[in-house]
């Protein structure tokens, strides 16, 4: 009777431990395409409330590349800043929200990027793609480099697999 049991048991954990693996690749490969969907709008013009390829502003252009894969966000960063799950510096993965204050003197969330690279603990830094005033356009940067790092205000991580 013993044997039966644990037979069933083994036979019921297994496929759930499979479809674990599944759901985790399937995660993966969303995560790949909303990275290579962000990447085609690299040098699109930066456009003050711009939210469309024809120009963007910075949650302009997150809330585009979101709503492509069926995630609603709210227009503005601050607004974007209270969605999902917070995540620490060390923990950045590519897909992630990083937000910016708008400056010492205004400390409140101005600014908003997607990680396209994992947070690397030797180099101290992560790359993001941004639509980007300074730039002019849809941009990526180095977090180490930029003069953004002086302003990091946090990250978020946005759920869009299902």
């Amino acid at each position: 009777m013993r044997r039966i049991l644990l037979f069933m048991l083994c036979c019921t954990l297994f496929p759930l431990s499979l479809l674990a693996q599944q759901d985790s690749t399937d995660c993966e490969e969303r995560i790949d395409d909303l990275m290579d969907y962000a990447l085609l709008f690299r040098g699109t013009p930066y456009v003050k409330s711009g939210s469309t390829p024809a120009g963007f502003d910075c949650s302009g252009f997150v809330c585009y590349v979101y709503s492509h894969f069926g995630v609603s966000l709210p227009r503005h960063s601050g607004d974007q800043w209270k969605k999902g799950k917070l995540v620490l510096l060390g923990e950045l993965k590519r897909g992630d929200l990083v937000f910016f204050v708008k400056s010492d003197s205004e400390p409140r969330i101005g600014h908003v990027g997607i990680v396209v690279s994992d947070y690397d603990e030797e180099q101290q830094s992560f790359r993001f793609i941004h639509a980007n005033v300074n730039d002019g356009c849809v941009s990526i940067s180095d977090f180490r480099t930029h003069s953004l790092r002086n302003r990091f205000g946090g990250a978020r991580r946005i759920s869009i697999c299902p």
